[in-house]
C-alpha cells in the first residue's frame, strides 16, 4: 500500500515540478504579456501550491512505510523526527523551498516583474532538481552521473511543463500572431531535447551497466516501456516543428491536437518514470 501511495504522489509531484520548471520558463519567453496573468492563476501558482503538499505528503508517507503502524504512522514523533534528520528529510525541504521559490516567482509574474520572476525560477528549478542526485538508483554514483540525472530531469520538466501554455498558444484565433512564438520555441528546443536524450542514455547505460539487461529485467522491461513513450513524444514533436508549424494557419486545428496528444503522452511517461523510480530499479 505505502509504495503504490507513494508513487502516486511522486507522479503528481513530478508533474507539479514539471509546470514549476517547464511551464514559468515558457510563459517569461514565449507567452503574449496579455495572456500571462490568467495562466500564472491558473497554471503556475496553483501548481506551486499543490507541489508544496505532495513535498510534505511524500515524506509523511515514507514516515508511515517506516513507523508501520497504519495511516497514524505518518505523524508517529519518532520516526518523524529521525527520517527529518536524513537525506528524506533533505528532499523534502529543497523540494518544499523549490516550490515555494516557484511560488513567488508567479507573484512577480502577476506584477510584471520579469526579471525578478527569472531570478526566482532559477532558484527554484535548482532546488527542486537537486534531490535527484542525491536519492534513488544514482545516489552513491560518480558526480557527473548525478549531474547528468539533475540535468536530464530538468529538461524533461522544460518540455513537459511547457506543453500546456503552447496547446494554449496554438489554440488562439490568430495563427499569424503565435506562429513566430511556435516557430522560436522549436528552434531553441532542438539543443535541448538532443541533450535530453543523451543524458538519459548515459544514464541508463550506466545504471544497467549495458543495454542487454532492458530484456532480462523487470526494470528493462518497464524502461522500454517508457522509451516506446519517449519516441512517439519525439516524433510528434517533430511533426509539429518540420509539418505542422511551417504551414500555419492552415495547419492550426491539426497543430493544437498534436500538442493535446503530446501533453497525454507526457502525463504516460511521467507516471511511468514514477513507478519505475519507486517500485522498481535497475537491480531488479
Amino acid at each position: 500500500m505505502w509504495a503504490t501511495a507513494f508513487a502516486l504522489n511522486k507522479w503528481l509531484l513530478y508533474g507539479a515540478m514539471s509546470v514549476a520548471i517547464g511551464g514559468t520558463a515558457t510563459i517569461l519567453l514565449w507567452t503574449p504579456r496579455h495572456d500571462i496573468r490568467p495562466q500564472v492563476k491558473a497554471y503556475l501558482l496553483p501548481a506551486a501550491v499543490a507541489g508544496l503538499l505532495f513535498a510534505a505528503t511524500g515524506f509523511l508517507l515514507q514516515v508511515g512505510t517506516f513507523a508501520e503502524a497504519g495511516l497514524g504512522g505518518m505523524f508517529d514523533r519518532l520516526y518523524l523526527s529521525i527520517l527529518w534528520q536524513s537525506p528524506a528529510g533533505e528532499v523534502a525541504l529543497l523540494q518544499g523551498l523549490g516550490f515555494l521559490t516557484a511560488f513567488l516567482a508567479g507573484l512577480c509574474l502577476l506584477q510584471h516583474r520579469r526579471r525578478w520572476a527569472a531570478a526566482l525560477w532559477l532558484l527554484g528549478a535548482f532546488l527542486l532538481l537537486l534531490p535527484f542526485g542525491w536519492r534513488g538508483h544514482t545516489a552513491d554514483s560518480s558526480l557527473w552521473l548525478r549531474a547528468a540525472l539533475s540535468l536530464h530531469a530538468g529538461l524533461a520538466a522544460w518540455w513537459m511543463g511547457a506543453l500546456y501554455p503552447l496547446w494554449r498558444l496554438s489554440r488562439r484565433d490568430d495563427p499569424a500572431r503565435y506562429g513566430a512564438a511556435m516557430v522560436q520555441f522549436g528552434r531553441l528546443a532542438s539543443w535541448p531535447v538532443a541533450l535530453l536524450v543523451l543524458c538519459g542514455i548515459w544514464v541508463l547505460y550506466s545504471l544497467l551497466n549495458g543495454f542487454a539487461p532492458l530484456f532480462q529485467s523487470n526494470y528493462g522491461l518497464a524502461m522500454l516501456v517508457k522509451l516506446a513513450l519517449v519516441a512517439t513524444l519525439l516524433l510528434l514533436a517533430a511533426q509539429n516543428k518540420w509539418r505542422l508549424v511551417p504551414r500555419l494557419p492552415a495547419t492550426a486545428p491539426a497543430l493544437a491536437g498534436s500538442i493535446r496528444a503530446e501533453m497525454l503522452v507526457g502525463v504516460a511517461i511521467l507516471f511511468t518514470t514514477a513507478l519505475l523510480s519507486t517500485l522498481t530499479g535497475p537491480g531488479h
